[in-house]
Formats: structure tokens, C-alpha cells, sequence
């Protein structure tokens, strides 16, 4: 046997013995792709969804800063209003200096559709105006076709 016949001999096993992945890896790759495509889908699109979600809450903020208090209270929900009358809303707002130079910071904003409650927002943060800065909470939940103020706080 030649020498050019060994090498051609010895390479075609080598060509023949070509790796190929195991089932279990290309799974996990798999798998392993979907979890980051998911997570660039999320990343892309959470902000988008919630671009709009502290809309209620900055339109009361701005009625608040306008002190259009009627304005304001009617973004409470019929069950706060209840419990919560626009004398003691107004008494509330008059020991706080909300005004339009306030610049508002939200740390949370979610937005929750399979609750027991509907469909919720919670919107958190802080206000920070002139004389003092606040920290804010609010909660709106869906009635009919628009959000409502169930409960809120604002604090020094």
C-alpha cells in the first residue's frame, strides 16, 4: 500500500466520525435561546405598555397643582369619595406645597389585569417640589372604561 493510500484510508473514517451534538444539548440551546428572546421581547415591550400608565395619577397631580381640588376629586372612586369628602381632601392638600414646579419620580408603575380587584394599577414614587419632596402611592383600579383612584398617599 502507497502512502497517498494510507492517508486517504485514514481520513475517510475521520470524515465519518463527524461530532454531532446530543440531543439533550441542542435542547437546552434551544431552550436557553427562547429564554433570552422572551426576555429582549420583555425588555422591548414592558416600557411601551406602561409608557402611559401613570396617566390618571399625573392628570390629578396637575388638577392638584391648577387647585382645581373638583377636578382632582373626581379621580377618586366613587367608594374613596364615600369614605373620603372633598373638605377633608382639600384640608389634606392645604398643609402641602403642590404646585407646577413639582418634578415627579415613579420607582414602581405595574400594571395588573388577573386580580381578584380587576384590573389594578399601582403607580409609587416621589414628588419633589421647592420647599419639601413627598413620597406617593396610589392604586387605581378599572371601572368601566376608565382607571380611578382607590386609594392613594402622599407624605413628607
Amino acid at each position: 500500500m502507497s502512502d497517498s493510500e494510507s492517508q486517504t484510508s485514514n481520513t475517510k473514517p475521520e470524515e465519518q466520525k463527524k461530532k454531532k451534538f446530543p440531543t439533550w444539548a441542542k435542547v437546552i440551546i434551544v431552550l436557553f435561546s427562547l429564554m433570552i428572546v422572551a426576555e429582549l421581547v420583555a425588555l422591548i415591550l414592558v416600557p411601551i405598555l406602561l409608557k402611559d400608565n401613570d396617566k390618571e395619577v399625573q392628570q390629578f397631580l396637575t388638577a392638584i397643582y391648577k387647585e382645581d381640588y373638583d377636578a382632582a376629586y373626581d379621580y377618586f372612586a366613587p367608594e374613596l369619595q364615600k369614605d373620603y369628602p372633598p373638605y377633608v381632601f382639600e384640608t389634606g392638600l392645604s398643609y402641602m406645597s403642590l404646585d407646577d414646579t413639582c418634578k415627579t419620580t415613579w420607582t414602581t408603575s405595574s400594571l395588573s389585569s388577573s386580580t381578584s380587584k380587576g384590573s389594578v394599577k399601582e403607580i409609587a414614587g416621589t414628588i419633589e417640589c421647592e420647599d419639601a419632596t413627598y413620597t406617593a402611592e396610589f392604586e387605581l383600579r378599572k371601572q368601566g372604561d376608565e382607571y380611578k383612584i382607590w386609594k392613594y398617599s402622599i407624605e413628607p
